[in-house]
């Protein structure tokens, strides 16, 4: 076997390591997903599971990282030139909305380590920079066309990651069942608290 076909191998195991856990955690919980459960439904020898990842808490803290920076990426591209704030902050929630239909387990699993001591520290504050980054970046955009008074911008991120994810919330655990047209209308509700516009 090549360098090439081993390197394909190991990354196909790794891969099946992390959709595994994933399942298993979503169905049965994080204290019931055990390495030896991981190994058997995924096929991948225990002692392979341990070359790729040190631990469980290892395979948890990727998967997070993973879906986290995934999130921000379908929210910060395919942005349109020559639009309005409003109508870029609505396009990219939209984006990360089809991302939670197509992905439900994605967010149910980022929601329930949101903020669990498994996920390793550096891991959670180099994902927390860059949603920061990328919402200080927008916030002072509203700044500077006016939009926005000078509400901390800590807050206008709190506020706007718990409306955000409650909306998605209640879309995937069918309390309320969402279509397009109704979260244009909800985030312009947002926008009006984010603005304070009329």
């Amino acid at each position: 076997m090549n360098d090439k076909s081993k390197q394909t191998k190991n990354t196909d195991k790794r891969q099946a390591i992390l959709n595994t856990t994933l399942e298993l955690i979503i169905e049965q919980g994080v204290q019931a997903t055990s390495m030896s459960k991981v190994s058997k439904k995924s096929g991948v020898a225990v002692g392979t599971i341990y070359h790729h990842f040190e631990s469980k808490e290892a395979i948890i803290t990727e998967l997070y990282r993973h879906f986290k920076l995934e999130m921000l990426e379908i929210m910060t591209k395919d942005i349109q030139e020559n639009q309005s704030l409003e109508a870029e902050f609505t396009d990219t929630v939209i984006r990360l909305f089809n991302y939670a239909k197509s992905n439900p387990a994605a967010l149910e699993f980022c929601e329930t380590f949101a903020s669990s001591p498994i996920i390793d520290s550096k891991i959670r504050e180099e994902v927390a920079s860059k949603f920061y980054t990328f919402s200080n970046t927008f916030f002072q955009r509203m700044q500077d066309e006016g939009i926005l008074s000078g509400t901390r911008k800590d807050m206008l991120f709190i506020y706007l990651n718990g409306t955000i994810f409650s909306m998605l919330r209640a879309h995937i655990s069918g309390q309320i069942n969402w279509t397009k047209d109704d979260v244009k209308a909800y985030m312009k509700l947002v926008w009006k608290g984010l603005s304070g516009s009329k």
